[in-house]
């Protein structure tokens, strides 16, 4: 979220960031526990989705960002107009990467993304290195680690 953020010219830190989230998702905890808050397939994955959509939205002080459930070509037609968070399965908790936008190589499409992590190795399933600034993923093998909802849309914060 801290990435996207920056993107558009926010200036908050990752430890800001977490604050934030952190105190929603607590709050949320305790709401989910009374039977206010839903879950999709006993995944935290929406919970979570929300609460950095509200977080973005209120640091910029303006709705950004929403929560959307895409198809493959709504994505790159996303990815076409502006970055979006994607929810991944790149850790075993699951792990949410910028995509920056789309690219178009003599190959295939690649999409470029910054993850907090570092870069991602697809083909290992491994990060390689500390550096996950501009990395280039094939949109087609990046399909694979997106998160899904029931109807097998990909869930994107963009």
């Amino acid at each position: 979220s801290c990435q996207l953020l920056n993107y558009y010219g926010f200036d908050i830190t990752p430890e800001e960031a977490n604050k934030f989230i952190d105190n929603c998702f607590i709050y949320d905890e305790i709401a989910e526990n009374l039977g206010f808050i839903w879950h999709v397939e006993n995944n935290k994955t929406e919970q979570i989705s929300k609460i950095m959509e509200r977080f973005i939205n209120d640091v910029a002080g303006t709705i950004i960002v929403k929560l959307q459930y895409v198809d493959e070509i709504e994505l790159k037609m996303l990815l076409n107009k502006h970055p979006v968070i994607l929810a991944t399965d790149f850790t075993a908790s699951g792990h949410y990467i910028l995509a920056k936008t789309l690219e178009d190589t003599i190959e295939n499409t690649v999409v470029i993304v910054n993850d907090s992590y570092g870069k991602f190795n697809v083909d290992s399933k491994k990060y390689e290195s500390k550096n996950g600034e501009n990395c280039q993923i094939s949109f087609d093998r990046l399909l694979q680690f997106l998160k899904k909802d029931g109807t097998k849309k990909y869930r994107v914060i963009g």
